[in-house]
């Protein structure tokens, strides 16, 4: 059987991708919005496009932070207490490694089709 491995800037089909969480990194300034935020990498394990890597950004704002928070859980993470500060590299350490489901779909962007992390979900139910 032979397969090709697209590169970051090629967008995958529109679907739900099994994968493991690989990286964590903190940016302490983004270029656009010059806010911190948490960029999680994702590696595809399956369905002809194995290591395969995609990035989430998560927004460290008050306003936004849920969504990281939601993304933990569905990790397999015990969240954390309601307004309880959290070092948020150790709480992510937690759960690299972890399986879930990424599900992808497709946007242009600077004149190019991209795939975007709709969203991250628990691994449960999914044929790996």
């Amino acid at each position: 059987m032979k397969i090709s491995f697209p590169t970051q800037d090629s967008a995958l089909p529109e679907g739900q991708y099994a994968a493991t969480l690989t990286g964590v990194s903190a940016v302490q300034q983004g270029k656009q919005s010059h806010k911190p935020y948490i960029a999680l990498t994702f590696t595809i394990t399956k369905d002809g496009y194995e290591g395969t890597r995609r990035i989430r950004n998560y927004s460290l704002q008050p306003q936004s932070v849920w969504a990281l928070r939601q993304t933990f859980v569905n990790l397999g993470g015990t969240p954390p207490a309601p307004e309880e500060e959290v070092d948020v590299n150790a709480m992510l350490e937690e759960v690299i490694g972890n399986r879930c489901v990424l599900t992808l779909e497709q946007r242009e962007w600077q004149g190019a089709m991209r795939d975007n992390i709709k969203a991250v979900d628990a691994a449960e139910g999914f044929q790996f």
